[in-house]
């Protein structure tokens, strides 16, 4: 990363073992990096987080006091932090497959494997400095896309977002200015909007695997499961929705939330028109949330949000 200035970039090192601290904080010293801090602990990594004090965040993945994977999941659904956008690398070790799993479901930026090497450190941070991945969101995960370009090329079905860089913004000496949080308000309005389009199509995928159901004398277990998933999807939707454009619909997921429950308190038989409401309930979805034609990808960088009433699947795609 020659004719970078870096000095501006804030990085935290989550690493208990000393040893590795030296060789990372080394290693980050001859990139030009300056202002790097060390945190041991969970509780360190996560309060300096939501102190909004982290550009990039270079960590093990199991630290004490709790699994760093299941904190970057809450940073990437802003339930930590101010910023869900900051890079976050995870170090870990290549034998362990769980972990590497857990690495790529979290939200990660990228894994690297121990022992690290300061080339293949500097060959990683450069690349999310000029080439970061966009970000995608599922009803179940929230972060840079996971799939490869060939995969993505063929199977691509939630818009690809455009997501501020805070590297980068420090580099080109934007991250403090007004501009550049606008970006990112824009950017996390987008992602709440999404991961309710996401969810509400989760409730209406379950709903069609429950109705063939309604005109059997019992529900299977495999049904029941169902209805206790929309139950806890509705109530998911119903945790963040008026920040959404969607709050209006709010009686709708009470709705789901309410049927699915009373189905499956009734000991297992169905009652058709219960099926009916939930029948209803989807179609409500269907017309009230889900975009008649999902957008290839979201640039909240250029593009300014529209208002509430046009929703998410109207924003311009990106050129």
């Amino acid at each position: 990363m020659e004719n970078v200035n870096l000095a501006e970039v804030r990085v935290l090192v989550g690493e208990a073992d000393k040893r590795i601290q030296t060789g990372v904080k080394y290693a980050l010293q001859s990139m030009g990096f300056k202002s790097i801090e060390i945190a041991m602990t969970y509780e360190a990594i996560e309060s300096a987080i939501s102190a909004d004090g982290v550009d990039l965040l270079l960590t093990e993945t199991e630290v004490p006091g709790g699994e760093v994977c299941e904190l970057m999941q809450k940073i990437r659904v802003q339930d930590v932090g101010e910023n869900p956008f900051l890079v976050a690398i995870a170090m870990t070790d290549p034998s362990d497959e769980d972990a590497v799993k857990n690495v790529l479901n979290a939200g990660f930026d990228d894994l690297i494997v121990k022992p690290l090497s300061s080339g293949n450190l500097t060959k990683r941070i450069s690349r999310i400095v000029t080439h970061r991945k966009p970000f995608v969101v599922t009803f179940d995960y929230t972060g840079p896309d996971r799939r490869s370009k060939k995969r993505a090329s063929t199977t691509q079905s939630v818009p690809l977002i455009r997501v501020p860089n805070p590297i980068q913004a420090q580099i080109d000496g934007e991250y403090r200015t007004k501009a550049f949080r606008e970006k990112v308000d824009r950017a996390k309005k987008i992602l709440k909007d999404q991961k309710a389009e996401r969810l509400s199509n989760q409730i209406t995928w379950l709903i069609e695997r429950i109705m063939p159901s309604c005109m059997d004398d019992t529900l299977s277990a495999e049904t029941i499961g169902y209805l206790g998933s929309v139950s806890m999807v509705a109530k998911q939707v119903l945790d963040f929705i008026s920040d959404t454009p969607f709050a209006t619909e709010d009686v709708t997921f009470t709705t789901a939330d309410a049927i699915a429950e009373t189905i499956r308190a009734n000991s297992g038989r169905p009652v058709p028109e219960q099926f009916d409401q939930l029948h209803q309930v989807a179609r409500l979805i269907k017309e009230n949330i889900l975009p008649a034609d999902m957008p290839q990808v979201i640039d909240p960088m250029a593009e300014p949000v529209p208002d509430a009433k046009s929703g998410p699947a109207e924003q311009q795609a990106a050129s």
